[in-house]
Formats: structure tokens, sequence, C-alpha cells
């Protein structure tokens, strides 16, 4: 009976190692996390500049147009951007080391005042 029980521990100490490690990597690999709280979708304004805020992993870069964004200590961000009279499609990217891209487009309808 010892014996089995020794095994039976020793599985499951390996098992508990194997999850550990399928975790770690899943959260190395899994895309970053990305909330855009402003703008809405398919927002319409009269405004020639829009406040372009949310939050994402703070270890992940961003993204926004093409121009790269920094982000405070917690991933917060709220860079500001010129908009063109008409549809202006602003595109928000953040990506870490290894991962894949969290990709958010929003729209936004520019119109004269």
């Amino acid at each position: 009976m010892p014996k089995i029980l020794k095994n039976l521990l020793i599985f499951l100490t390996i098992g508990v190692c194997f999850v550990y490690l399928g975790y770690r990597v899943n959260k190395i690999i899994s895309p970053p996390l990305l909330i855009i709280n402003s703008p809405l979708t398919d927002l319409t304004t009269d405004q020639t500049s829009l406040n372009v805020t949310g939050r994402t992993e703070a270890e992940a870069s961003l993204i926004i147009n093409g121009q790269t964004v920094l982000t405070d200590k917690s991933g917060d961000f709220s860079p500001i951007i010129s908009l063109k009279n008409g549809i202006n499609i602003i595109t928000i990217t953040a990506n870490k080391k290894h991962s894949r891209a969290s990709t958010i487009t929003r729209q936004v309808l520019a119109k004269e005042p």
C-alpha cells in the first residue's frame, strides 16, 4: 500500500506541474486584453479631435492608426487623435512579445460644426 501511495503522489505532483506549465504557456501566447472605453462604436461628432481611452495589459505595446502609444503602469491610455471631415477609421492594436495581436476597429464620422 505505501508503494501505491508513493506512486500516486508522484503522479499527482507531475500532473500539477504540467497543468501549471500549460497555464503559463497559455498566458504567454494568448492575445492581450484590450478594452476601449471611448470612442463608442459608430460615433458621430462635430469635433476635430478625439480622445481615445481604454486599457490593455501593462506589458503590451499599443499602436493606434500606425502610431505607437505609451501606456501607464496599469495599462491605461488616452491619446488625442486628429479627425478629418468624413469617416475616420481608428484601428487600435495591442501586442505582447510572443502573442497574437488583439485589434479593435472603430468608425467615427466627423461632420463640420
